[in-house]
């Protein structure tokens, strides 16, 4: 009878502790939105191509992964390639809010991508860049004439 009594106590105390050890890993917020699986209504890879007056072309290519988007921007004018982790996804608004991965050139900073219009080669994509998990959190969807962050354009998949 003791020892049932002290096996019940002893799982009390272990299930306690995982659950404070958990709440102290994740304490922080800004870094831990969502940590379940996400299925994102596009995968692989999407271009879109644009000239740059007096500066040549431009190809801009987002890579869509189960949690994860890889960016690449190649061209004359400026070229660049970096992660970004999956942090939350709505899907009411297609609106995917990512980080960027930890040691890229942009781990500091958070983003929002939009998408619309999707078919089984192209998509209409905003993306926009933020200082503060907060600040991408709030962002809403853009207006289709919207001219920051170079506003909606096609992709095309690759």
């Amino acid at each position: 009878m003791k020892t049932k009594l002290l096996i019940k106590k002893w799982l009390g105390c272990l299930c306690l502790l995982s659950v404070m050890i958990t709440v102290i890993s994740c304490s922080d917020g800004d870094d831990i939105v969502s940590i379940q699986q996400q299925t994102l209504p596009v995968s692989g890879k999407y271009q879109w191509v644009f000239e740059i007056p007096n500066m040549g072309t431009q190809t801009s290519i987002h890579d869509f992964q189960t949690n994860r988007v890889n960016y690449q921007m190649i061209g004359s004018a400026y070229s660049v390639e970096y992660g970004m982790d999956l942090l939350d996804y709505d899907s009411q608004s297609n609106k995917l809010v990512l980080k960027g991965s930890e040691g890229s050139a942009k781990q500091d900073k958070y983003f929002v991508i939009f998408l619309k219009d999707i078919t089984i080669s192209t998509v209409n994509m905003f993306k926009k860049e933020f200082s503060t998990l907060q600040d991408a959190k709030a962002y809403s969807i853009p207006a289709d004439s919207v001219s920051e962050s170079h506003g909606w354009n096609v992709y095309t998949k690759l």
